[in-house]
Order: C-alpha cells, then structure tokens, then sequence
C-alpha cells in the first residue's frame, strides 16, 4: 500500500465522521480563539471566511440535536404504552371478555387466534397489528362494546405514537446526513486555513496549537 503524506489527509473531516459532538466542540473552540485575535487583520479575514461554514453546521447540528430529543419522547412513549398493554390492560380486556366467552370458546379464539403471547414476545409492528386484528373481531360482538371500545382507543393511540416515533427516525436521519454535510464543508474549508496558517507560522509552527485545539 503506498505511503500518504499525513498533511494529506483532512484531519477536520476524519473528527467529524469519528464524533459530530467532538466536533463541534472543537470547532466551537477554535472559532473562539480566532474572535479574540481579530485585532489582527489575518485572524480577522480567516473569522469572516469560517463564520458562515459555522453558522451554517451549528444549525445544522442543533436540528440534529433537536430531532434526537423530539425521538426520545416518543420512544419512550411507545415503551410506556407497551408496558401498559402487557402489565395491565390486557388483562383487564381478558377477564372482561372471558366473562362472556371462555379461552376454550371458538370466539375467544377467534379474537385471539394465538392467545395473549404475541403481545409480549412479538414485534412491536406485529403487537400494533394483532390488536389492530383483535379491536376488528371485537367489533361483531355487541356484549363486549366496553371493550371494545376502550381497546380501539388504546390501538389507535399506540398507532399513533408508533407513527409519530417513525417519523422521527426518519427526520433523525435527515438531519444528521444535513449535519454532516454541513461539517464536510466546514472542515475543508478550516482545512485550507490550517494550510494559510502554515505558511504564517512556517517559522515557528508550534504557534499554530495556540488556535488549533489538539
């Protein structure tokens, strides 16, 4: 495999592709360390040159950040709802409709074709599906409106949430690939002030760490 010069390689773009967070931490660093210097008219054109790119990746990244936590609540909604359907209301549902029609009876089996176990060891696509399925047969049966009714509601607010928590996976997705472009650009564009502060410093490089954080 043939030798790449280090100073090839955009150092900028491998820290954001390892950590969109480190990187911003570091471009945060860096772009405060160039404002207090912009006494200096080469600090004060290489800040206006790198503001826009930043500006552009800290909106970028806050929508990324912002998606993420829009995610978590309704993540953790759809777990809350699963841990309702199996510690409570499928129990209550239970009696209710054995009450009227025993596990044994033809109709019980015909709401719950594979009894009560899929509710817990199936997907969660397939959990929101059997209900849905259960909610459809109970609908023919006019001595269990009551549940009925209140498993309809219980579907359709789990269907909700599941919806809306896969809406969110997918704009998760679309704002970390927006992120990332964003911190492409940024970081080529540092990339060729880091080559501009070589030449400034080529006598003394090590000036170069006071404005790069390492």
């Amino acid at each position: 495999m043939p030798y790449q010069w280090l100073f090839l390689s955009n150092v900028f773009r491998l820290l954001a592709e390892r950590s969109l967070e480190r990187f911003s931490k570091f471009c945060y660093t860096f772009m405060g360390r160039l404002m207090m210097s912009t006494s200096d008219p080469f600090f004060e054109e290489k800040h206006q040159q790198l503001q826009p790119y930043y500006e552009a990746f800290n909106k970028a990244y806050d929508q990324k950040s912002g998606n993420k936590a829009l995610r978590k609540g309704d993540t953790k909604l759809v777990k809350q709802l699963l841990k309702q359907l199996v510690t409570d209301k499928l129990h209550a549902w239970d009696i209710a409709i054995q009450s009227k029609y025993l596990k044994s009876t033809a109709i019980y089996t015909y709401i719950f074709p594979h009894g009560l176990s899929p509710f817990s060891s199936a997907s969660i696509e397939q959990r929101i599906k059997y209900l849905g399925n259960a909610v459809t047969m109970l609908s023919n049966y006019a001595d269990l409106v009551t549940v009925y009714e209140e498993m309809k509601q219980f579907h359709t607010d789990l269907q909700k949430a599941r919806d809306n928590k896969t809406q969110k996976d997918g704009n998760v997705n679309n704002s970390i690939e927006e992120a990332m472009l964003a911190a492409y650009d940024l970081a080529d564009e540092m990339y060729g002030v880091l080559g501009e502060f070589m030449g400034k410093f080529k006598k003394n490089p090590s000036q170069i760490e006071a404005y790069f954080p390492v």
